[in-house]
């Protein structure tokens, strides 16, 4: 008696078409009395030339398929033998199914040896089609257990293809599935066979849905309650309206959080302490219930007001006698401020205590943000050689802070070909 089975296929969303799998020995739902036995089939689609068998935790076979005829033995291990086919025709259509025979010879199992191991999927339930956001299937994670943990085989086969043997001492595994671009949903097929030979399995079937975003933050520098931090989304993906939450965050979680439905959200940050680094986080939920996150790459460095103002060299990267470059650090950070550079000459004989400070630069600049960092390019006649160097910042309101005095030398620019003889410094009245 022969045992005709309908198979349904599919390839993506694509519709279902259905092959015939005719197995004329051994017969499905017969005992028998043998390890051995003759295997021999039919498929209705003649473009299949090759199908897979698996029996229990044997190693996959590839059994040849000849104008829908294929042959072969099995070999039935246990009492109670669960054997898999499956395979493809020309079309990439996909079949599988399963059918289980007792060998007589076995003997029956105790009840403890007939437990099977069960294993699960954090986000998936079996034979139930679900959305996944792409973060849910980056964490895909199979979870095993086993009354005796002794789990001797656990796989996956992944949108039917070749068996993939997975690590069976772990009781959580990580999947790390590979997306396919030319599906638009995927199936996968999870077993696993503990050392009594009791086998487990489940069959799931879901689609990804392609919901990302890209976060930005500006400005990256500004004082608490008195700068607007602004963070500006870019989402790709998604069905229907997306809720999204806006976050801004330090390290350790201190901040605020806002629920909108546009991709744009500004925060008015409340002190928190003198100086803190705070970083943009969303939350995106579309209305399927797929969730997506994103984080700026960029921070928003806020300083308090109430901060002791600092104004340091942070580098005299080049002083020559025709062009000089000097860079400050104004702490809390300013909009706009005007910079004086003074130098002292030092005498062989007298040193520095007989001169008077001299004029290099007199700056002001401004800029639409707030910033710590400045950078003063002067282009004064100075004559060669080793000075004081110090500076003052004037800012709004009248306030003025002094950086510390720091030796500096001056050596002759390669383009200078004037007379060095001249007055090292101007007359402070070319002040701005």
């Amino acid at each position: 008696m022969s045992f005709v089975l309908l198979l349904l296929c599919g390839r993506g969303s694509e519709a279902l078409a259905s092959i015939e799998l005719t197995l004329i020995s051994p017969e499905p739902g017969q005992a028998v009395e043998m390890d051995t036995v003759v295997l021999e089939g039919l498929i209705s689609d003649l473009s299949v030339t090759e199908v897979k068998v698996l029996v229990n935790s044997q190693a996959v076979r590839f059994i040849s398929v000849e104008k829908g005829y294929f042959e072969g033995k099995l070999f039935l291990d246990q009492r109670v033998n669960r054997v898999t086919f499956y395979g493809a025709n020309a079309r990439r259509e996909y079949f599988r199914t399963e059918f289980e025979f007792i060998n007589q010879l076995k003997r029956k199992k105790t009840i403890s040896e007939r437990i099977a191991p069960r294993i699960s999927l954090n986000y998936l339930e079996g034979n139930r089609f679900k959305i996944l956001s792409p973060v849910q299937f980056q964490t895909l994670k199979l979870t095993l257990w086993d009354n005796k943990n002794d789990i001797s085989q656990v796989g996956l086969i992944w949108n039917h293809s070749n068996p993939v043997y997975l690590d069976g001492n772990q009781s959580q595994i990580l999947l790390k599935l590979k997306p396919m671009a030319s599906l638009k949903s995927y199936d996968l097929h999870v077993f696993a066979i503990d050392g009594d030979g009791n086998r487990s399995r489940a069959n799931y079937h879901f689609r990804v849905e392609r919901l990302k975003c890209e976060l930005s933050l500006e400005p990256e520098m500004g004082l608490f309650e008195a700068t607007p931090i602004r963070l500006e989304a870019e989402i790709y993906g998604g069905s229907g309206e997306i809720k999204k939450i806006f976050s801004l965050k330090t390290a350790k979680g201190l901040g605020a959080s806002k629920r909108s439905t546009s991709s744009m959200m500004s925060f008015q940050v409340a002190e928190t302490s003198l100086e803190d680094r705070f970083m943009g986080h969303l939350q995106l939920l579309d209305e399927n219930g797929i969730e997506a996150t994103c984080t700026s790459t960029s921070t928003a460095h806020l300083f308090s007001m109430r901060m002791a103002r600092k104004v340091l060299f942070s580098e005299v990267s080049k002083l020559e006698s025709v062009r000089q470059v000097i860079k400050v650090a104004v702490t809390p950070p300013v909009r706009q401020a005007r910079f004086r550079v003074f130098l002292k000459s030092h005498d062989p004989v007298s040193g520095f205590s007989q001169r008077d400070w001299k004029t290099l630069g007199n700056r002001r600049l401004k800029s639409s943000r707030y910033r710590r960092d400045w950078t003063l390019e002067l282009r004064k006649r100075v004559r060669p050689g080793t000075y004081l160097l110090k500076m003052s910042v004037e800012l709004s309101g009248g306030e003025v802070q002094f950086t510390e005095l720091i030796p500096v030398t001056i050596v002759r620019s390669l383009d200078d070909d004037q007379d060095l003889l001249e007055e090292i410094l101007r007359d402070e009245a070319e002040r701005e």
